[in-house]
């Protein structure tokens, strides 16, 4: 039995990441048949839906075989606050209520779930979803629950520690942490926990990529309170900062697209083209005929142009983008690849920009290559300029005083250093892109 256990569809509707909050988007907009679809497509026996306090998702697919009812409460140690998350898995629609009643207080769910012997998993432990986890509350977690996930969108650094940390524990361990806390662990031999898997999908982009095997469980079964005490093996690609950035590209870039109808420009515009076949669960069907001779057109007439006409945001960020995917097929060709390329990189590696999956994210750097300014607004220091890591998908900060920017224009002053995605030299001479005092929006959102 193979099942993704942490999965999220449509009905997960508050997103907990600042930047979609800011932007009014929902967490996910993943149909829950087509999730169904993509999980038994990558190999999945089984399916389940996880989504925030609600299992209507779960019930839309519940029809179908080899399915049960899921969802993943948010709970609370009530003393201060602090925010859990925990998988309820394999209930009914009447353990969901109740469940839903309790999860203000942590110790009330999990007295509830021994009663009803509730198959259930603290989802991502070590990540602080309010920032108020602290050890005291890790050390209480290890005495309320026997299982805990590996998972499949955070840093693999905190799948490892947390393994590490696991692997150690000891009887006495657990009895010491008993009389501190005042907690009795409800389950024998509490120093043994178990480990099991899910992707923590949002966008459809990363489903199955963590998953959990049940072995020697009969595929047919579909109670997991009869497999619960199985041998387990966790199976996935090890996450890094790159799944999550896919996955929250993936969900902005649904978002605008159901909300401007961006979808109608897929065969005419190559920029939208290369969005919608690496942020999409399904790759963009090819190109028609007149597409193509308007693609090849569209190319031809690029090339002849060195710098923008106009000095628009917008055609800025097009002429850049464009000249990307252009120079490096292999971003296109990577763009769409789903069932071969993981964006997730081993643990302890980073992806390279030799190849498509670090192309790809560094061409998703460009906004910051053409628009400096509002990184160098939040830096106390003028000298500071952004620069493009080649190892990494993010921005980072580094000094250069032989070469800075121009905090309220963002220039490229004379001396130049070479174009970090290209490698290529930049001609000295001075590059205005576009006031910051005339993006009030930018300034005004914060930059992480």
């Amino acid at each position: 039995m193979q099942i993704d256990l942490h999965v999220h569809s449509k009905h997960s509707k508050r997103p907990s990441q600042w930047i979609l909050k800011k932007i009014g988007c929902p967490e996910s907009f993943t149909e829950p048949l087509e999730l169904y679809a993509i999980a038994r497509r990558r190999g999945m026996t089984h399916v389940t839906i996880s989504d925030h306090n609600t299992i209507d998702g779960a019930l839309e697919i519940a029809h179908l075989p080899d399915t049960f009812v899921s969802e993943e409460a948010t709970s609370y140690f009530p003393e201060d606050g602090c925010k859990l998350h925990v998988l309820a898995l394999d209930i009914t629609e009447d353990q969901h209520r109740e469940i839903q009643r309790l999860r203000q207080n942590v110790y009330d769910l999990v007295t509830y779930f021994r009663q009803e012997q509730i198959f259930n998993i603290i989802a991502h432990p070590l990540y602080a979803v309010n920032d108020r986890l602290t050890i005291d509350h890790f050390e209480k977690l290890l005495l309320l629950f026997r299982n805990f996930e590996l998972n499949g969108a955070r840093n693999s650094r905190e799948n490892l520690t947390l393994k590490s940390l696991l692997n150690q524990l000891t009887p006495s361990d657990i009895e010491r942490l008993a009389d501190r806390h005042g907690i009795t662990p409800g389950f024998a031999r509490a120093h043994e926990k178990r480990l099991f898997g899910g992707s923590d999908d949002h966008s459809a982009l990363n489903i199955a990529r963590t998953y959990t095997e049940f072995i020697g469980a009969d595929d047919q079964t579909t109670r997991l309170a009869v497999m619960q005490d199985r041998r387990v093996a966790v199976h996935g690609i090890a996450p890094s900062p790159q799944t999550m950035a896919h996955n929250l590209y993936g969900i902005a870039w649904q978002f605008f697209r159901r909300k401007f109808n961006l979808g109608r420009y897929v065969g005419k515009d190559p920029l939208i083209r290369f969005l919608d076949s690496s942020l999409t669960p399904e790759p963009a069907p090819e190109p028609g005929m007149l597409s193509r001779v308007y693609f090849f057109l569209s190319a031809r007439k690029h090339k002849r142009v060195k710098h923008p006409l106009s000095d628009s945001l917008a055609t800025l960020l097009r002429h850049e983008t464009q000249r990307l995917i252009q120079e490096n097929p292999d971003l296109m060709a990577g763009a769409g690849a789903d069932e071969t390329i993981s964006l997730a990189s081993s643990a302890g590696s980073s992806s390279s920009t030799a190849s498509p999956i670090g192309s790809w994210f560094s061409s998703a750097t460009i906004c910051w290559t053409i628009f400096p300014g509002p990184m160098s607004s939040i830096s106390s220091t003028p000298s500071v300029r952004p620069a493009v890591s080649t190892h990494s998908w993010h921005p980072i900060l580094s000094p250069s005083p032989s070469s800075p920017w121009d905090a309220t224009w963002g220039c490229k002053l004379p001396n130049a250093s070479p174009d970090p995605l290209s490698g290529a030299p930049r001609p000295p001479t001075k590059r205005c892109m576009w006031p910051i005092s005339r993006i009030p929006s930018m300034r005004s959102t914060g930059w992480p």
